[in-house]
């Protein structure tokens, strides 16, 4: 089967797709740098560290999109991903798992031992909401893309 390439919509897409991804864990490392106190109110603490932090999560993102091979998503294409470039993205998304987990405990650092269960609790319903959404959104995806 012969490759089909991508049309204009697409590659405009996947670009909105990289920077949006990039942009979103920038800001999201630059904002776990920032948080200094959660308990009884929520502190932040701006400074040049947080604006390193944000192009460390967005420089993270686009090498990981630099590493994910799209053509893989496409149903008509040749595969051309090698086992060590699949190794190499998932070693990215661990790290940035490992990282996002690692700041999120150091922003509990100062939080009292009875707030801990709450925080759990709640850490846990969101993560469970975000499994869902998620899992909702590649379903609507995967049934639109069947049709094609």
């Amino acid at each position: 089967m012969t490759p089909v390439p991508p049309t204009e919509q697409e590659k405009l897409f996947i670009r909105v797709v990289k920077f949006s991804t990039a942009f979103s864990l920038g800001c999201m490392a630059a904002f776990l740098h920032s948080v200094r106190e959660v308990n009884p109110k929520l502190r932040f603490e701006v400074s040049w560290l947080t604006g390193i932090w944000f192009l460390a999560g967005a420089g993270f993102s686009r090498l990981l999109w630099k590493l994910l091979p799209l053509e893989t998503a496409r149903r008509d294409a040749p595969a051309s991903v090698t086992k060590g470039k699949m190794l190499r993205a998932v070693l990215l998304s661990l790290v940035m798992t490992v990282g996002l987990v690692a700041a999120f405990a150091y922003g509990l650092k100062d939080v009292a031992r009875e707030k801990l269960p709450e925080i759990a609790v709640g850490t846990t319903l969101a993560l469970a909401f975000l499994t869902t959404a998620g899992g909702m959104l590649f379903a609507v995806g995967r049934y639109f893309e069947r049709d094609r």
